[in-house]
């Protein structure tokens, strides 16, 4: 009866084993693919931890805990990473002009985004109203939707990995073709549902209710069917892709738990560092005279920006105000707010809101413009 036990027990140490020797398919370099494994299960394992320490946790209580998690989690800071490399990395720069002179799409819908962004918080302080209207509804579903597709980018990343790499037999390459297919099937199924949920705070808690009610176990079915594609045939013993995508244990919930709503901050906040850190070292190995000018700017972006969140908390509580969207947060009782306060508002508001949408734009390897200047920074050298 033992032998079975001891088995398993040398099968999950071997495979904890080859995660430190760095031996599978990666698509960061050893000890950043370690860390943000590592951390994204730690921090889903805090998110549902905290759904049962901090039940009834609002966006305005316990500030300690905010700060924590907005500035040195990089929950909020990570936000100005997409600014920065536009401002930085050459390949992003000719990116923007080339975009700008073949009028792209993605440019004029950028700016009514900021334009609706910058009415919302002049109107109520912040971009989430008193009450729940059909721009908070949309902008909800954009915050809550785009950590999960970004995730789900960086595990179809590990295929094309696989892919540029060369590696793996004939037939494992079409079981991938195959697997992802599907895996691209059930993504969009889930991520539909992830941006459904907000839209039914406009009709009242009760609607609210009944909806979860179906939609977590369709979501939990959906990250189940998902999580059994990633981890059968072996894959773990090749690939870091299993791994990675455990993740989603968290992500899809977001909407529902406050502390899960957390925790996927802090998970997609670790994923935009370190795949920034890569294409920061990947372009200037493409541009020898750069030097270390898109790290410092990358570095200076967390201080500069973490000071004004800092300032934002102090002032007016959560700079982000990204609790659950039936959650009312309490407006300041004399109607009013400071012009500093506003301005600082309506900033880290529109860098977020750029950050959530131009990220769904920049790593879409499908598009040839994309490709052809972001491809070599994300599909690049790993060690």
């Amino acid at each position: 009866m033992r032998l079975p036990s001891a088995v398993g027990s040398i099968q999950r140490l071997a495979m904890f084993r080859s995660i430190l020797q760095g031996s599978r398919i990666s698509i960061l370099s050893p000890g950043h693919e370690r860390a943000s494994i590592l951390l994204g299960l730690v921090f889903v394992v805090f998110g549902y931890a905290g759904s049962f320490v901090f039940p009834y946790l609002k966006s305005t209580e316990h500030q300690w805990i905010q700060i924590l998690v907005a500035v040195f989690f990089l929950k909020a800071t990570h936000t100005v990473f997409t600014v920065t490399l536009f401002a930085s990395v050459p390949e992003f720069r000719l990116l923007l002009r080339e975009s700008i002179r073949r009028r792209a799409y993605w440019l004029p819908l950028l700016v009514l985004l900021l334009a609706v962004i910058v009415f919302q918080v002049f109107r109520f302080g912040t971009w989430q109203g008193p009450s729940s209207d059909i721009p908070t509804a949309a902008l909800s579903a954009l915050t809550l939707t785009h950590a999960a597709r970004q995730t789900f980018g960086l595990l179809l990343l590990y295929n094309r990995t696989e892919e540029f790499l060369g590696e793996g037999s004939a037939v494992r390459r079409q079981q991938m073709i195959e697997d992802e297919k599907r895996e691209r099937i059930l993504s969009s199924v889930l991520v539909f549902v992830l941006t459904f949920e907000p839209f039914c705070v406009l009709g009242g808690d009760r609607l609210v209710s009944a909806v979860e009610s179906v939609t977590i176990p369709a979501k939990a079915l959906l990250v189940l069917l998902l999580l059994a594609l990633y981890w059968r045939r072996g894959q773990w013993r090749v690939s870091n892709k299993p791994l990675f995508s455990l993740r989603l244990l968290a992500l899809p919930f977001a909407f529902n738990s406050l502390s899960l709503l957390r925790a996927s901050g802090m998970i997609h906040g670790i994923e935009s560092l370190f795949i920034c850190l890569k294409m920061i070292k990947n372009s200037e190995a493409q541009n020898p005279g750069s030097g270390k000018k898109p790290l410092r700017a990358l570095l200076l972006s967390i201080v500069v920006f973490g000071g004004l969140i800092l300032f934002y908390f102090f002032n007016e509580g959560d700079p982000e105000a990204t609790r659950l969207i039936r959650q009312e947060r309490t407006l300041d009782s004399q109607g009013g707010y400071s012009a500093l306060v506003l301005f600082s508002s309506a900033f880290i508001f529109s860098i977020g809101f750029i950050h959530h949408y131009v990220d769904s734009i920049i790593y879409q390897m499908r598009n040839p413009l994309i490709r052809k200047h972001i491809g070599p920074l994300v599909l690049g050298k790993l060690s």
